[in-house]
């Protein structure tokens, strides 16, 4: 009954493209090989919601009167470049992203005690990543690199707020990350692969569910969270035809900081 409420039954269409142009650059360079390259990507998504209620007079299960009516558009926009030299022992990377990503919501549905909740949000980022490689022998490295991440809200995350208001989740922040890794990989020929990682990653603004009820999730920034880890596995192509694989990971995920979930009933 709720004038904000956005109806039972969900309609939707969506539509998206984009496009990446990128230039590459091998060269000679200080006794081994540098590679470098920059590009530039630009993506866009579209969609159309609508919300209906899910009675009719005394009918129930059938698509109601129009509660909800929204033009939502995304558009990505990046800049990248990365550079890797390889000498004969040692090989170095290095790479930075500007990222920026937009979203606008258009409200079409404006009723009594449920206002206009058109709005707009922008997030931007600039993520390096650096690492070094030095190989043991021709069969062998040794690895190592560390570098930053960020992870935007999704449309659906956006779709809907946690205190049952009309319009967007516009106050969801990215999360961001700090990455590193340290690992060996080994190949011989064609017939033996293998590869042992230990990794960490710690992030901050994690978005996490804070309501689910009736088949509809609202997301909140729970805090920080560290993601720990060992990572190992072996490829063996015995013959032309059998070919074994084996892979094991150990992780330990933590929350970080304590945050509410599922705060009130009937959310589940």
């Amino acid at each position: 009954a709720a004038p904000t409420h956005p109806g039972g039954v969900i309609d939707f269409a969506r539509d998206f493209g984009g496009v990446d142009v990128r230039i590459t650059r091998e060269t000679p360079l200080a006794g081994g090989t540098l590679r470098a390259m920059a590009g530039i990507s630009a993506d866009l998504q579209r969609e159309q919601r609508f919300g209906y209620q899910n009675f009719s007079g005394g009918n129930f299960g059938v698509i109601g009167a129009l509660r909800r009516d929204e033009s939502n558009r995304s558009r990505g926009n990046d800049l990248y470049a990365q550079a890797e030299w390889e000498g004969k022992l040692v090989a170095l990377f290095a790479g930075m992203r500007a990222a920026r990503v937009n979203f606008d919501s258009a409200d079409q549905y404006i009723a009594s005690g449920n206002p206009d909740d058109s709005g707009s949000r922008r997030f931007s980022a600039t993520t390096p990543v650096g690492g070094v490689t030095w190989k043991v022998n021709d069969q062998s490295r040794l690895f190592a690199s560390i570098g930053r991440g960020i992870e935007t809200p999704t449309a659906n995350e956006l779709a809907y707020r946690a205190d049952a208001q009309s319009g967007l989740n516009l106050g969801l922040s990215p999360a961001r990350s700090r990455n590193a890794e340290l690992g060996w990989r080994h190949q011989q020929g064609d017939r033996l692969r293998a590869s042992l990682v230990a990794f960490r990653a710690d992030t901050g603004d994690e978005i996490a569910v804070i309501t689910n009820s009736g088949g509809r999730s609202t997301f909140q920034n729970a805090g920080s969270t560290r993601r720990t880890g060992i990572e190992g596995s072996l490829d063996w192509r015995i013959n032309s035809l059998f070919a074994a694989h084996l892979a094991l990971t150990t992780l330990d995920a933590r929350y970080r900081d304590s945050f509410r979930v599922c705060s009130a009933s009937p959310y589940l």
